[in-house]
């Protein structure tokens, strides 16, 4: 019986001891999610044709930093017809990031337009879900 105790109160022990291993992954974690190069200026195709876009993020260099991300070839072709999201932040040196509920298809390629060189952009692509 001394035996069956001290061997319960080991295994007791263990298990409290122990860290659970989660087995669910970070939401997009599962598409293998890509990050594009650094983009400061507009830029024409970023992103070849095809593509999925499943979000994107800004970081303000300087005040009032504001991009837009469209499925156009090029950021001078951009409409309001094309434009997925735009995004903008007021604060130097904050960031913005904008993960879509589900990714985006750009049949035509991804191209960035910016106003200015305030900013950083980076978008978040991926295989098709």
């Amino acid at each position: 019986m001394r035996k069956f105790l001290s061997v319960l109160l080991i295994a007791g022990m263990l298990l409290l001891t122990s860290v659970p291993a989660f087995s669910a992954p970070p939401t997009y974690a599962r598409y293998g999610l890509q990050t594009s190069d650094a983009i400061e200026t507009s830029t024409s195709l970023v992103l070849a044709a095809g593509t999925w876009v499943y979000g994107w993020k800004i970081l303000a260099d300087a005040a009032n930093a504001n991009a837009a991300l469209s499925n156009s070839a090029t950021y001078d072709a951009a409409t309001t017809s094309n434009i997925i999201d735009e995004l903008g932040e007021a604060t130097a040196w904050d960031e913005k990031t904008n993960m879509f509920p589900q990714p985006i298809f750009c049949d035509l390629g991804v191209s960035i337009s910016m106003p200015t060189t305030v900013g950083v952009v980076f978008v978040y692509y991926g295989p098709q879900p």
